[in-house]
């Protein structure tokens, strides 16, 4: 699973391989240790499949960590906090592609959110909000002063505003 999460061999330019991908995690399931939770969760973002991320981040929650969420592995390890939390940001933009997506992989529970601070390849800082799985407002910060390219649907009708700090 590591070409297509960390990795990018397996992207959309591969779609028969993205699709093998989904399989081959359809067979394996998600009854395992956190860690192995998180990478479940972060795969699946990458393949697009919203509420199988979902699934496997609300069943991380709910049996794999404790009140404090710390996760339930004797020893504690820490890699599953950290690789959800990746997860969580995958499922919002991504951009390994040379470009940033937006709402990639944007399940149904989560079809009004917001978030500050997420960084994309590139150094670029962003902010959002969302409404009805809709974009409804973005900031983009280039740290680096380098180009940005964007993918997201419907994106034509937005207004660009162009700040200089």
């Amino acid at each position: 699973m590591c070409p297509i999460y960390p990795g990018t061999l397996i992207n959309s330019s591969t779609p028969e391989w993205v699709k093998a991908t989904s399989q081959t995690l359809d067979y394996r399931g998600n009854n395992t240790v956190g860690w192995a939770m998180a990478h479940r969760m972060n795969v699946r973002a990458r393949t697009k499949e919203a509420e199988k991320a979902h699934t496997v981040y609300s069943k991380f929650l709910k049996e794999r960590t404790l009140p404090n969420l710390w996760t339930v592995v004797p020893p504690f390890q820490i890699d599953g906090n950290l690789g959800t939390l990746a997860g969580v940001a995958e499922m919002l933009i991504q951009s390994h592609e040379g470009f940033i997506e937006f709402l990639p992989a944007l399940p149904k529970a989560w079809e009004t959110g917001s978030f500050d601070g997420l960084v994309a390849r590139g150094n670029f800082e962003l902010a959002m909000s969302w409404n009805e799985s809709t974009v409804s407002s973005l900031k983009i910060i280039s740290k680096s002063g380098g180009k940005c390219s964007i993918k997201y649907m419907g994106i034509k009708g937005a207004q660009i505003k162009r700040s200089w700090w």
